[in-house]
């Protein structure tokens, strides 16, 4: 961990949406109920190999490197998501060179932000 730089975490985050139109409301309601129990999280959490999103699922359910990377969330003051799918495929590519770049020495996290401002700029044009 690097002095003054806050713990952070990076990783996937799904979830089930309903729209406020939805044309079965009633039926999709009583899914997201379901989905909800701990019991059905913990099977979920198990087929696909992720972290459960209730913190009433029992965390011994998870393999040795799942029950780290959920201390590692745990412990997390900073969580990101999905940063590869919330933006352009140029900026995607810009900011996780970035993030390849601070895992091998993040000692030099600042240049490694100010690069990574250049390619917005290029990417967006501002």
């Amino acid at each position: 961990m690097q002095e003054g730089v806050p713990n952070a975490a990076l990783g996937p985050v799904d979830g089930f949406v309903m729209t406020a139109a939805s044309k079965h409301k009633p039926e999709t309601e009583k899914l997201l109920l379901y989905l909800l129990d701990p019991q059905v999280q913990a099977d979920w959490a198990q087929a696909q190999g992720a972290l459960a999103p209730s913190m009433k699922v029992d965390p011994g359910i998870y393999n040795v490197v799942m029950s780290k990377a959920n201390e590692q969330v745990a412990n997390a003051e900073v969580f990101a998501f999905n940063y590869d799918l919330a933006t352009t495929p140029p900026m995607a590519e810009g900011g996780l060179n970035m993030f390849a770049q601070f895992m091998n020495d993040p000692s030099r996290y600042s240049d490694y932000l100010a690069e990574t401002e250049n390619v917005a700029k290029e990417v967006f044009g501002k």
